[in-house]
């Protein structure tokens, strides 16, 4: 009797049963990864310190929940940063080179410095005539998340499904949509597929561009003046006491003989010439390489903390404070992009279209806003002070090469839930409230993003 109750338990199925366990395989594994500091991930993987240089970090996709029963997935609304590209200026490289070489003719660079000198002789040399390209390792992150997507939603891509692609006009942005839309194709053959970077859909794939005409071109200009003003309450002085206390003198020590002297020799500050070695060098990975050893030999924990609270402060007080002037609207030109996100899902869920995803290819200024304006945990939050800033906001977890933000919809009968995930992890958005999180209805998410983008359009200083 004992040996048949046993095998009923371990034969169970049932959906309910299979809820507890992903449900708490789920919170485990958040639980784990939320204990972990930024400098414990940092220490283990540098390459964090470059918020957005760093490549697809397939390895932190985490199990998602099921969806509440009954629900079926109809249709995926999609926005993606292109996949890892070479660098951006071969000029930034060349300089750190000639630096660096001015250097060694004054016989000040260690071993290390030579090492470092070398390296970074090699990485100009590889990515020559091919600077802002996309890379493989770029094409393999864009078809990894069409596969993934496709796996995770079987019922969204069935036979004869529809798709459209839009991409901003840099090559790299096409050809990420490209190697995605590739891989959906080779999924489901029967497919049918649209794709354009044509004018008209530019301001929907970036719409932080100056000529969205939401905001005068006056805006663009004086935006960054602002940031470097006293207009900014203090935070540019802030930093700026950060920026001259970031202590970098033992990775100048071991890269030059005499530091003094090397460092007049570059013409630069230790500080900015670190931010410069750290981006240039650990840069290889999206090359298909990893440099992390030879940074870990370069700087410690501490020193690459300090360059990533520099970036990761940068994103987030000029994308993400919601409650700053300039920055709100900043934030508020996502509405052509929150607009367009919108009608397409409505079309979706009357059935006019007969589409099954909308995917969008684009920048990271253009990801870190978006997420902003949805409001995902994490993402956007009220002014706080650097220190605290840089703990609970972590620019790295949004925009790697080819970050993403997915909207998934399911239906059961006439009642639709979505979802989001930021880089295929589930985000919950705070401000919105469901008995479902992180399913929530979508007439509920549809009137938040509306009310939220007319809020940040509205001029509070008067």
């Amino acid at each position: 009797m004992y040996g048949q109750k046993w095998r009923i338990i371990e034969n169970v199925k049932s959906q309910t049963m299979r809820k507890i366990l992903l449900g708490f395989t789920l919170i485990l594994t958040i639980t784990i990864v939320q204990a972990q500091t930024i400098r414990e991930r940092i220490e283990k993987n540098p390459a964090l310190a470059y918020c957005n240089g760093h490549v697809y970090p397939v390895e932190e996709i985490k199990p998602q929940t099921l969806s509440p029963k009954g629900y079926k997935p109809f249709y995926i609304s999609h926005y993606a940063r292109h996949g890892s590209r070479c660098f951006i200026e071969g000029i930034k490289i060349k300089h750190l080179i000639e630096r660096f070489e001015r250097v060694d003719s004054l016989g000040l660079l260690t071993p290390l410095g030579k090492k470092v000198l070398e390296e970074t002789r090699h990485l100009y040399e590889i990515q020559s005539g091919s600077f802002a390209m996309l890379t493989d390792v770029g094409r393999k992150q864009h078809q990894g998340i069409a596969k993934r997507m496709y796996e995770n939603y079987p019922e969204i891509f069935s036979e004869g499904c529809s798709i459209d692609s839009k991409s901003s006009k840099t090559k790299r942005s096409v050809e990420s949509m490209e190697a995605f839309n590739a891989k959906l194709l080779e999924l489901v053959p029967s497919m049918h597929q649209s794709m354009t970077h044509a004018a008209e859909v530019q301001l929907i794939c970036k719409p932080q561009s100056s000529k969205n005409h939401l905001l005068p071109k006056e805006f663009f200009s004086k935006r960054d003046d602002y940031y470097s003003s006293k207009a900014s309450n203090g935070w540019t002085r802030e930093q700026k006491d950060f920026y001259h206390a970031a202590n970098m003198s033992g990775a100048m020590s071991r890269l030059f003989t005499d530091v003094k002297k090397a460092i007049k020799a570059t013409k630069t500050t230790a500080f900015h010439l670190s931010e410069r070695i750290l981006t240039i060098v650990i840069f290889s990975a999206n090359l298909g390489y990893d440099n992390s050893e030879l940074i870990k030999e370069v700087f410690s924990t501490d020193e690459l903390l300090s360059i990533y609270s520099n970036y990761s402060f940068k994103w987030f007080s000029r994308n993400a404070c919601t409650d700053d002037e300039v920055c709100r609207k900043y934030i508020s030109l996502q509405r052509i992009l929150i607009n367009d996100i919108i009608d397409n899902t409505q079309s979706a869920i009357d059935k006019k279209n007969g589409c099954c995803g909308n995917f969008r290819f684009g920048h990271d200024n253009q990801l870190v806003v978006l997420a902003s304006a949805l409001g995902l945990e994490g993402c956007a939050m009220e002014r706080i002070p650097l220190k605290e800033a840089v703990q609970k906001y972590i620019a790295s977890d949004i925009i790697p090469m080819a970050g993403n933000i997915q909207m998934v919809c399911y239906r059961k009968g006439k009642k639709v839930l979505v979802k989001f995930l930021l880089n295929e992890n589930e985000k919950m958005i705070p401000q919105l409230k469901s008995s479902t999180a992180p399913y929530y209805k979508w007439e509920d998410v549809k009137k938040y993003l509306l009310q939220r983008m007319k809020d940040f359009a509205e001029d509070r200083t008067k």
